[in-house]
This record gives structure tokens, sequence and C-alpha cells, in this order.
């Protein structure tokens, strides 16, 4: 339907106002959606100018933001997401696909009335995911975007990272390789089944993060909230072993993946929980957490996923030397890392490829030049933790 010869998004058709004529309506509609559009088209790059411009500052964020204004949203969020037995986030999902089905159904019905065009529809559906995606990407800003551009987590831990030559690499490969073939003898894949406690959580996982937070107060405090994901079948073809909702303050674990893995990625989803949003050092936390926890299965999965960083990245200048240490682990390993291999092998799909360069450029956007490969800046916190002579 036009009013005045303006479009009128998805054509809605309602009858205009008492006293409204149909023409001062269309108008009014008309500036309402070109005002919508606009401050949509704005939010995303003043977004990105605000996340650049705050990480300038990172003491301002970190006493204004992190402790304070991100605190009271975590507890706010966490209490209201407590009210459900099951993931809030996932719920929401689901209602907006719903809401969408029913858009798409009555779109259909419009339209095949002849009470609305192919280039109503189209011109409308691309209005409002312009504007629901720019409110997202607002919403997600401000309840935990922000942390991006914090202190850095080496500052809250007391570590000099620094960068790591082929030696450092090679040395720490040799002890995680050495590190797997120790704890997978002290264990049953049994034991790294996650057992639900206070919030979800594993005891285990709960005493060492308690532990950690005595060497970094930045990690003490707020209560944990760990889901068991039930879109476990999409993340999988996603590639995603964990994920972390800024918009309910929730943290999940993906269920299928193997049972080796879960211990390390709900540590690494909980640690967005507390606030540290940069991958490397979720990843660095998770890593000292399941150390910390002194349990064979945690300390293998923390090592196992260590590993598995290390040896890639050495391998992709040093396959020799990468080739060497991978024939010094275990049969069990070995069985290890040839199950997680056949896991993502059946998983494979174009969307995994389209997940991962979403995930690079919103860490990039974020304030992580190197993109998904900061997930392997891991290895530059421990060796700065190897140094210093904690944890090992």
């Amino acid at each position: 339907m036009k009013v005045n010869g303006a479009c009128r998004s998805w054509a809605w058709c309602v009858s205009s106002p008492i006293g409204v004529s149909a023409t001062d309506e269309g108008r009014v509609e008309t500036r309402r959606s070109a005002g919508l559009l606009i401050a949509a088209l704005l939010s995303v790059p003043l977004g990105v100018v605000a996340l650049h411009g705050l990480a300038q500052d990172p003491d301002f964020v970190e006493r204004w933001y992190s402790d304070r204004v991100f605190v009271a949203v975590r507890s706010a969020q966490l209490s209201v997401s407590r009210l459900f037995p099951c993931s809030l986030s996932e719920i929401l999902v689901g209602l907006v696909v719903a809401w969408f089905v029913a858009r798409s159904v009555r779109c259909l019905r419009l339209f095949c009335a002849r009470k609305v065009s192919v280039r109503e529809i189209i011109f409308g559906a691309l209005h409002r995911a312009l504007v629901g995606g720019a409110g997202l990407w607002v919403a997600f800003l401000l309840l935990w975007g922000f942390q991006h551009a914090r202190r850095p987590y080496a500052f809250h831990s007391g570590l000099e990272p620094r960068p790591i030559s082929t030696q450092d690499l090679r040395a720490l490969s040799f002890y995680l390789v050495g590190e797997c073939n120790r704890w997978r003898r002290q264990f049953d894949l049994d034991d790294c089944a996650l057992l639900p406690g206070e919030g979800g959580v594993d005891a285990r996982i709960l005493d060492a993060y308690e532990k950690l937070g005595r060497r970094v107060p930045a990690l003490r405090g707020g209560q944990p909230l760990l889901r068991r994901a039930i879109l476990s079948p999409l993340l999988s073809h996603l590639g995603i072993t964990g994920i972390y909702s800024p918009f309910t303050g929730e943290a999940h674990v993906n269920p299928e993946v193997s049972p080796w893995i879960q211990p390390f990625a709900a540590c690494h989803e909980l640690a967005h929980q507390k606030g540290f949003a940069r991958e490397d050092e979720a990843n660095f936390i998770a890593w000292q957490v399941c150390r910390l926890s002194e349990d064979p299965a945690l300390c293998y999965s923390a090592s196992f996923v260590a590993m598995s960083h290390a040896l890639s990245v050495l391998g992709q200048d040093f396959p020799a030397a990468a080739e060497e240490l991978f024939l010094l682990l275990d049969a069990a390993v070995l069985a290890d890392l040839e199950e997680n291999r056949r896991f993502w092998a059946s998983k494979d799909s174009a969307l995994v490829g389209l997940a991962q360069s979403v995930n690079d450029t919103y860490l990039k956007t974020a304030g992580s030049p190197a993109g998904a490969r900061s997930y392997g800046r891991m290895l530059v916190l421990m060796v700065a933790e190897r140094e210093r002579g904690v944890g090992y």
C-alpha cells in the first residue's frame, strides 16, 4: 500500500486515527521510518568509534564501566535469567524465530490478497533488519561489548607478556605434550562429565575460580550461571564449543562436543561472564582455572586445548618440528585427537566457514586486529606465566 506516494514499511494495513488523515499518517510514518533508518546506519560506525576511543583510556573503562556499570548489569541479568529452568537467551531466540515466521506468513497473505507488493515486502524487511540489527549492536556494547576496551588481563594478573620466539613456542609445545600424556593416564573419560552444581557449574570449576580470584581480584564476585545449550546441533554445525550471551548474561557449553573439551569450554565462557571479553584472555583464564582445580580431567582438558593450539601454530612455519612433537603423544591422546577430528569433520559445512568469517570480523571490529588469530595469543600469556614460575 502506498500513501501519498510513500511506501509504508511492510505495509501493515492499519486504520487512520480519528482526526488524522491518511496523508498525514503516511508522512509521519515515512519520517519516523527514515529517522530510524538513519539512526540505525549511524549507530554502527559510531559504536565502533566509541569502542576504539574508549580503548585509548582503559583506566576509565575499568573504573566506570567494568567495576560499576557491568557489575550492576550482570547482577540484574542473572537475577532474571535464574528464574528460568533453561536458557533464557535460547527462549528469546525461539521467540524471534516465531515472530519472523508469523510476520512472513502475514506478508504472504497480504501479497496473495494484492494488498502489498514484493517491493514493499523487501524494503520493509530490510528496514526492520537494519533497525533491529542496530538495536542489538548498541545493546551489545552497553551490556558487555565495552569490556573489550578494559585493561588487559595481564595487568590484573601481574604478567608481563612479550613476543615469543620459535624456541619459546617449541619449549611450550614440548611441555604441553608431556602434560597431556601425564594427565591422560590419571583419569577415565567419564570423569570429564560436568556435574551441575550452583548455577549449573561443576563444583570443581567453582572451587578453582575461587582460588584464582584470590590471585586476581578482578575475577572475584558474581554468582555464575552455566547452561547446557539446547541448540547444540546448530552450535556444532557452526563450529562452536560454547557461547556467552551478553543480552542475558548466560554462559553456555555445547554438550555435543568431546567430553574432554567441555570443561575448558565452560571455563572459557564463564571468563566472559566475569567480564573478560577478549578471546585470548578468556582462553588463558580457562587454562588457569582448569590447572588450579588440580583435577586430572580438567587439567587434561586445558592441556589438550593448549597443546592443540601450540602444535597448530608451530606447524604453520615449522611442520617438521610439530610432527616430531606429535609423535611423542601417547596412544590415548592420539585417539582423543582423532575422535575430535572426526566429530568436527562430520559437522563440516558451509556454515562453519561463514561463522568463522563473522567471528573474525567481529573480533577485528571489537579491537583485536589479529581477528580469529587472537585465540592463539593465549600462548603468549602462557609463556609469560611460565617465565614467572606460576602454575608450573
